[in-house]
Order: C-alpha cells, then sequence, then structure tokens
C-alpha cells in the first residue's frame, strides 16, 4: 500500500480574497491508486493563517454497469447520460479537519482509497478546499487535480 502526497501552496495577495490552491501531486506524476493506498495534502502559504481547515471531498466515477463500460465524468456535482444509463459521480470521502496555530505550514490526512468491485478501475477526481475560518466571512482556496486508477 501507497501513501502519496499532494502539496498546495497559498499565494501572497488571496489572504483577502482566496482564490485557486497552485501544485499538485508531488514528483508532479499523477498516482494511479490501488485499495489500501492513501493520499495526505499539505498546504503551504507566503503568510501566517491563524487556523486552516481542510475539506476533502473524493468522489468515483463508478462503471454504468458492474462489468460495463466506465463513466467518464467523476464529478460528484455532474448528472451524465452515457450509454442510455444516468450516472452520478459517487461520493467515496467527505472529510475535514481544522488545525490551529498561527502557521505557516499543514498536514491534512491521511485519506485512504478503499476499492469496491463497483468503483475499483474507474476515474476519481479529489477537491480539496482550504478555509481560513478566522476572518468573517472565511476566505477559501481550492484545487482538484484529477486522476485515475486505470481500465
Amino acid at each position: 500500500m501507497a501513501t502519496y502526497n499532494c502539496t498546495f501552496h497559498i499565494a501572497t495577495g488571496t489572504q483577502l480574497t482566496g482564490g485557486r490552491l497552485t501544485g499538485g501531486f508531488d514528483g508532479g506524476a499523477t498516482p494511479a491508486l490501488s485499495n489500501g493506498d492513501s493520499i495526505t495534502v499539505t498546504v503551504t502559504s507566503d503568510f501566517v493563517i491563524p487556523q486552516l481547515t481542510g475539506n476533502w471531498v473524493f468522489t468515483a466515477a463508478p462503471p454504468v454497469q458492474v462489468g460495463g463500460p466506465e463513466a467518464s465524468l467523476p464529478s460528484p456535482f455532474t448528472t451524465v447520460i452515457e450509454e442510455g444509463h444516468t450516472v452520478v459521480g459517487q461520493v467515496l470521502c467527505l472529510q475535514y479537519s481544522t488545525q490551529y496555530g498561527n502557521a505557516q505550514s499543514w498536514t491534512f490526512g491521511p485519506v485512504t482509497y478503499t476499492a469496491s468491485d463497483a468503483t475499483k478501475n474507474s476515474r476519481y477526481e479529489l477537491t480539496f478546499v482550504a478555509a481560513d475560518n478566522s476572518q468573517a466571512p472565511p476566505v477559501q482556496w481550492s484545487e482538484d487535480p484529477e486522476f485515475d486508477t486505470g481500465s
């Protein structure tokens, strides 16, 4: 079982507005996950943040039918018609945690991938949202590096 790290960065100038996280999987390669593999996210910033919440949405696009063709869009927000079937991405994991301490680096996770017969060898999407909830309203940064486990 392998562990993969995703490193994101919050840039100067986005303290009050939020925006996109930059970065991605360490080494630049998108991993092909197997059952039991895990992902950890590290977030760094150019400035001190009093508290940071990491929100994960890990979504699989299941096969249209078990043993059948795969759905091509792993979004949890999209309904797709493929080969006469309606497909909605299956949310495998919703997780969040908050860390405190006026820091510039945080580590979230790991989240462990658990494959089932209905989801293995499907396409996936990881959406990660970092939120500074010490501000009102909260400021958010996000990224969604996509990867798939092959077919």
